[in-house]
């Protein structure tokens, strides 16, 4: 029961570091699921205040931990706003501190001399048995990570809600886990809390206009300055390519003399259509500047002269076909 408070602290956290715009529907929601988690694992059992303040403070702690985790995958200066690059980075610390607790506590070498490492056969199999349930945890986590990255810390934590009322559902009805109508009453209102969240996040997102990034949210600060600096740097590119594919419409007869068409400027080739067009036309002209290139540097000759009417017949095709290409596309 006292684990269901949990998320209380995650949203204590997050309006604390700014990570949830603070509102009173928010803070109603959030309660209103958290009064229908109360009823849904509302048993008779005993109370220990020990018991009870390590729950909450492991509550608290983990509340803690998921906005922290938040902070650090939106900050792209730190280098972790990649789920798996943070994981990197930070299993090691939390592998150590849980080993040296373990050790601490616990007695590892009765473990060794246990029937778990009686043989190889019997140390496979717990290696086994060890690794398979370490994965799917990986996995897990990288999963919430990228949710948290996603759509935020809040979000993340109803979707463990809704996981633990799916599990309860299921519970009850497949494996005949008796539910009280406290019980049954917890949960509906739990369903009814998620909805309304949703409802919530979906209203706020058409009222809301700033602008977001491609994980939802909000871009300030250092994120506008590089998106407009990116968005400046494509408009130069677009620019430069445009120019460069831009040029005066000069178009060179058999007889090597240079014409300008009306003395204007127009766009021989556009960047945004005809791009096959082009190539063709380019290929043409080249191939007529090569024939024209080789026929000039060797001597007079039957063969030369049929490779100067084999050039002006290309000359003139590349001409007609650079005619219609200008006359449809102005």
């Amino acid at each position: 029961m006292c684990k269901s408070s949990s998320l209380i602290f995650v949203l204590s956290f997050a309006f604390l570091f700014r990570l949830e715009v603070f509102s009173w529907r928010l803070v109603a929601v959030i309660f209103l699921i958290f009064s229908g988690v109360l009823l849904m694992v509302a048993t008779e059992t005993d109370f220990f205040l020990e018991g009870f303040l390590l729950v909450i403070t492991a509550s608290a702690m983990g509340g803690l931990r998921w906005s922290l985790t938040q902070i650090m995958l939106k900050d792209k200066q730190m280098g972790c706003d990649n789920p798996a690059a943070t994981i990197y980075w930070l299993s090691p610390a939390m592998g150590g501190c849980l080993g040296i607790v373990s050790v601490s506590i616990e007695n590892w070498p009765s473990l060794f001399r246990s029937q778990f490492f009686s043989g190889f056969s019997k140390i496979l199999e717990t290696l086994v048995f060890l690794s398979a349930p370490g994965v799917v945890a990986f996995c897990m986590v990288l999963s919430e990570f990228y949710i948290i990255q996603r759509v935020g810390v809040v979000p993340m934590s109803i979707a463990g809600i809704a996981k633990e009322v799916t599990t309860i559902s299921i519970s009850s009805w497949f494996f005949g886990d008796r539910l009280t109508p406290l019980n049954i009453v917890g949960v509906a209102i739990t369903v009814c809390g998620i909805g309304l969240f949703t409802f919530h996040k979906y209203h706020k997102s058409l009222e809301s206009n700033i602008p977001l990034d491609a994980h939802g949210n909000p871009v300030t600060g250092e994120d506008d300055d590089a998106d407009y600096a990116g968005e400046a740097s494509n408009r130069v590119v677009a620019e430069e390519e445009r120019i460069r594919l831009t040029s005066e419409a000069e178009i060179q007869d058999d007889y090597g003399e240079t014409a300008s068409r009306s003395g204007e400027s127009q766009v021989l080739f556009s960047a945004d259509d005809g791009d096959e067009d082009a190539d063709e036309l380019r290929s043409l002209r080249s191939s007529k500047f090569r024939w024209k290139s080789n026929s000039s540097n060797k001597a007079p000759s039957e063969g030369s002269t049929r490779l100067e009417e084999a050039s002006a017949v290309v000359a003139r095709e590349s001409m007609e076909l650079e005619r219609m290409w200008t006359r449809d596309h102005t």
